[in-house]
């Protein structure tokens, strides 16, 4: 049995091969410019697994060509438009790092930061109404430290309006995470890790709805324990 899934994987392994093999054959005989044109024709058609197809042999035929770079933006596109996020989010990293100044990379990093948001809503089930705050918000927290990155190193971009419109969400979830850590902290008589809750939401985000109901929370804990504190001096 054992040998029989053995020569099973390796005839498997060989098609895959063979396939990708037989794949990039079709391309052999188009230059570079004539592989970019057709991703382009075929991505205008939306068929945009075939526009992957074609893109990732030319980066196997021509990976030195003047046309890579353009290559790369076609696929982020290609990514974006197909909500494929971690793999946009894979590519968008590459290109960022290479081509730091290239004249497009604020759009770049605008569709990596729309990306990040959906993902941290759940993507694809970021339909669904259900509290964000009320389980883990670390990817909230990435994509709101992206925003306001994008913002001081790109303020004057068109995209930088709809980033600054998508900060006010995530500060909020961030925040009412802290305020319902708090409050179950709280709850459950533990003080002390409460008020760190409460105390994250005044220092961080004091521009927040939160802000006034933590401040109330640790005022009440503060006028208790000074009531109980004066009872045990007398």
């Amino acid at each position: 049995m054992q040998k029989f899934l053995v020569v099973l994987l390796v005839l498997l392994a060989g098609c895959v091969s063979e396939h990708s093999f037989v794949q990039e054959e079709a391309y052999f005989n188009q230059s570079d410019e004539a592989l970019i044109a057709q991703a382009k024709n075929t991505l205008a058609q939306k068929d945009y697994r075939g526009a992957v197809k074609i893109l990732e042999s030319f980066g196997t035929l021509y990976p030195l060509s003047p046309k890579s770079l353009l290559a790369e933006k076609l696929l982020i596109e290609i990514y974006y438009r197909q909500a494929e996020y971690p793999m946009l989010k894979a590519a968008s990293d590459r290109f960022i790092y290479e081509h730091p100044q290239d004249k497009i990379v604020d759009y770049v990093k605008y569709l990596r930061f729309i990306a990040g948001v959906k993902q941290a809503k759940g993507y694809p089930y970021d339909w669904l109404p259900y509290d964000y705050a009320a389980r883990d918000v670390s990817r909230f927290k990435d994509s709101f430290l992206e925003g306001k990155s994008f913002l001081a190193d790109h303020p004057h971009s068109q995209y930088a309006p709809e980033v600054a419109h998508q900060l006010p969400l995530l500060k909020n979830t961030i925040a009412r995470y802290y305020w319902l850590r708090g409050e179950d902290l709280y709850a459950r008589k533990q003080y002390i890790g409460a008020i760190q809750s409460y105390q994250i939401i005044l220092d961080d985000f004091s521009d927040t709805p939160y802000e006034s109901l933590a401040r109330d929370k640790i005022e009440t804990f503060d006028s208790k324990f000074k009531k109980i504190h004066s009872i045990h001096i007398k």
